[in-house]
């Protein structure tokens, strides 16, 4: 799936226990993810438009999200907010 351009949030359980979602594209105009927007999904990739300067919940360390099959396993278990931070 590819999530439309112009998209800035995906809420919290956007996506639960949507276990026909395999793939998906963030655009780069995403700034937020919510708390659980992936969780219990079956992703086995998603492609970050813009992989750079993303962090979860508060942490001040950014998340490596330069390979699609890593970050399907992150959505997935992600609980915490996901910001994009210029």
């Amino acid at each position: 799936m590819i999530l439309p351009a112009g998209l800035e949030t995906i809420a919290s359980n956007a996506f639960t226990a949507c276990d026909s979602l395999v793939n998906v594209t963030i655009p780069a105009s995403v700034n937020s993810i919510g708390m659980s927007a992936f969780s219990g999904s079956y992703l086995l990739s998603a492609t970050f438009e813009n992989p750079e300067n993303w962090y979860e919940g508060d942490s001040e360390t950014s998340l490596d999200l330069s390979d699609p099959s890593k970050n399907g396993t992150l959505l997935n278990n992600a609980t915490a907010t996901w910001t994009h931070k210029n």
